[in-house]
């Protein structure tokens, strides 16, 4: 099949999917209501994935395992003539507006970023430029951003990307929080070292690596990422290090890019509900790799799946889509430090007097670091208040 035929097979099956979505939404998807605000929600109902039946799982049914699963970045284009629709969509859905800014990334020109969400559009201002990238903007969402949404407005967000802005992908990763860590990286890479997986051709280990400038101690690998890859690339890492005790899990991280990422994103979109969204997230998790025991000759045998995975399978058909939280803000902080910290700094300013106190609390505040996120709130605040904002 020709590359134009295959693009009008895509181009009418979105048609069919839209007008699938009018008749079950009952109105036109122009017309619908955009994806709630980012302020939190419910997490889908566990659902079981498909794929291999596993044997005996053992300790796996002896009480209830903790994990989430989610979306953890998400990144394509959307054609050039829809960029003022997407910023005004985006502005309703964030609540507020964006920063422009004269210089983008990836050889684009411009950007819009929505703080604090980490939400990234990028365009070219150029006319040449712009034929570069296919007549096309970049729309870039971390995992940050992603998690505000609760599960059912991150599938309506979803299928607006496509059904309304003819969004292609080409990143998006997917993640698994092991809560109960079944398995750490360091066990996983001497496991990787034997030969014992398939799905994958190369496996490597990172010692101390780093992930937004937050060390997450050793971090396995499999496959390669850019264009000498193939489309997909897994790693597994110690979430806790990362996040600095935020989220107490280990992270099982799987990257689609090229055609793999546009074809799971179309997928994942048309998810009937969230539990099937959250089902076909567990499944494209445990189905990228297998784990399973190597013969003395070098054979495997499908049947003898190694424990730890079998587990992992198991938890992943139980785990919910990662529930919707409030992005914090400066507000927010104050509201707390009000609310929580106010008595406790009095008690200390009375026992060490005034001019000790201040010393004593300007020399911590001077020593203390913000997160990326954290100036993010700070630039969100500047952007909606002035600066400083007068008290």
């Amino acid at each position: 099949m020709s590359r134009q035929s295959r693009r009008m097979d895509k181009q009418g099956l979105r048609i069919l999917r839209a007008h699938e979505y009018e008749l079950a939404v009952g109105r036109l998807c122009t017309d619908a209501v955009p994806p709630a605000p980012c302020t939190g929600g419910k997490a889908a109902p566990p659902s079981l994935i498909g794929g291999k039946n596993g044997k005996f799982i053992g300790k796996m049914d002896i009480g209830e395992r903790k994990a989430a699963i989610g979306i953890d970045w998400l990144q394509g284009t959307i054609p050039f003539e829809k960029l003022q629709l997407v910023l005004e969509y985006l502005t309703n859905i964030c609540g507020a507006g964006y920063e422009e800014k004269a210089y983008g990334l990836y050889g684009y020109q411009a950007c819009a970023e929505f703080h604090p969400f980490g939400i990234l559009v990028l365009w070219d201002t150029d006319q040449s430029r712009r034929k570069q990238h296919g007549d096309r903007i970049c729309l870039q969402i971390c995992g940050s951003g992603i998690s505000c949404f609760p599960p059912d407005s991150l599938l309506r967000f979803m299928r607006d990307l496509s059904l309304k802005f003819w969004f292609k992908g080409s990143r998006i990763d997917l993640a698994f929080d092991d809560y109960e860590k079944i398995i750490m990286p360091l066990e996983v890479w001497k496991i990787a070292e034997q030969g014992s997986y398939s799905g994958f051709r190369k496996h490597g280990i990172e010692g101390d690596t780093k992930r937004n400038g937050n060390d997450c101690g050793k971090t396995v690998r499999f496959g390669r990422r850019g264009k000498n890859g193939s489309g997909k690339y897994l790693r597994c890492y110690d979430k806790e290090k990362e996040s600095k005790g935020e989220i107490n899990s280990v992270r099982w991280e799987v990257v689609f890019s090229k055609a793999s990422a546009d074809k799971i994103f179309f997928d994942l979109a048309f998810a009937t509900d969230e539990t099937d969204l959250a089902r076909k997230i567990g499944a494209y998790i445990g189905g990228c790799i297998d784990f399973i025991e190597r013969s003395e000759n070098g054979h495997i045998n499908e049947l003898d799946r190694l424990a730890f995975w079998e587990q992992i399978i198991h938890h992943l058909g139980k785990a919910a889509l990662r529930c919707g939280r409030p992005e914090g803000s400066i507000e927010t902080s104050m509201e707390w430090v009000e609310s929580s910290v106010s008595p406790c700094l009095k008690k200390l300013r009375k026992a060490l007097g005034d001019e000790a106190y201040l010393v004593w609390i300007e020399g911590h505040i001077n020593k203390a670091r913000l997160t990326e996120k954290a100036e993010g709130q700070v630039r969100a605040y500047y952007y909606q208040s002035g600066v400083p904002a007068p008290f």
